[in-house]
């Protein structure tokens, strides 16, 4: 326990930290790389905030302090500028995710970062579950215009709940990140097989792809690639770093020699079609086929979307596999 004038010097002292930290001072954006598994190749990077200039490390308590504090949406503020400095040097061809807290998306400083970034073209947005969404109707108008810049959203640790469910159904996200906690151990646990197939059918149908975060293990990665899921990130496949890194040889070597073994993937990558993500954000988005209840064979490259035969809805590949 400390006494009142221990805990008044220690509020004194976040005070000052993130005064600085929301100024950009003493902190730094590490990026960990998000992997296609079905091309053994880097697709994009999430942008993780660190504090190296403080005593205090770990990222949770610092956006904690800055709730209690009142300056939530600064410190998220400085952290998106700290990822979007480093966007101009992106490895061709990937994209970057950021994090947003939902509530906070209609924050003068918030908004002030997306005026600042210009085009917003291979840039995911996630928005996080760390705080309650009060309306979704609210939102709206601040995901269009990032929408409208350019932008694509995400949804942060899907299946988390009641609240996970309706962010899916409310938000309808280009990309749902599946969390650690419900990808750990999968290949001892049917029932999170179930739930990360569940989540890959709905994803298909709404038209979005599937990140699986938290991937540590070997056998998590077989097991979730075996289930359609192209996009992975985790320790397995690469630490949060500065500059980018690349895929592990050894890791690169494992995918290739997997590559044509499972299920097809159910949500295809989007390095796999002919569009990189700047060509999805900036020209928009084809139209996807009508659903189909067969949607998990391949079609050769010249193929023809069954339920519209005169065009191909995604050059070379439909991406939904729906032969």
């Amino acid at each position: 326990m400390h006494d009142i004038g221990t805990v008044l010097l220690l509020e004194d002292q976040w005070s000052r930290d993130l005064e600085s930290a929301c100024r950009g001072e003493g902190i730094v954006s590490m990026y960990q790389p998000i992997v296609d598994t079905t091309r053994a190749t880097i697709a994009g990077f999430e942008a993780l905030l660190r504090f190296p200039g403080y005593g205090e490390k770990n990222p949770a308590a610092w956006f904690t302090k800055a709730r209690e504090l009142g300056r939530a949406a600064d410190l998220e503020a400085a952290a998106l500028r700290v990822a979007l400095a480093h966007r101009s040097g992106l490895p061709r061809n990937t994209f970057l995710t950021v994090n947003v807290s939902p509530d906070l998306l209609s924050s003068p400083a918030i908004r002030s970062v997306w005026e600042e970034s210009g085009n917003l073209a291979g840039l995911i947005v996630e928005l996080t579950e760390h705080s309650a969404i009060e309306s979704y109707a609210a939102l709206e108008p601040d995901l269009d215009l990032l929408k409208e810049r350019g932008a694509l959203i995400a949804v942060d640790d899907a299946g988390s709940g009641y609240a996970g469910l309706q962010h899916l159904l409310a938000l309808r996200p280009s990309f749902i990140k599946i969390d650690r906690d419900f990808i750990s151990n999968i290949h001892h646990d049917e029932a999170r097989r179930a739930l990360v197939d569940m989540l890959g059918s709905f994803a298909d149908r709404i038209d979005a792809w599937i990140i699986a975060e938290g991937v540590e293990q070997v056998e998590e990665l077989d097991v979730l690639a075996s289930l359609g899921v192209p996009l992975m990130q985790g320790y397995l496949l690469g630490r949060p770093a500065l500059p980018w890194v690349g895929l592990d040889e050894g890791m690169a070597r494992h995918l290739a020699t997997r590559s044509g073994t499972g299920r097809a993937p159910a949500i295809r990558a989007i390095t796999e079609t002919a569009l990189t993500v700047r060509d999805l954000t900036e020209a928009g988005r084809p139209s996807p086929p009508s659903p189909c209840s067969r949607r998990w064979s391949s079609l050769p490259p010249d193929a023809r979307c069954p339920s519209s035969p005169g065009r191909t809805p995604w050059p070379g590949r439909c991406r939904r596999g729906c032969a």
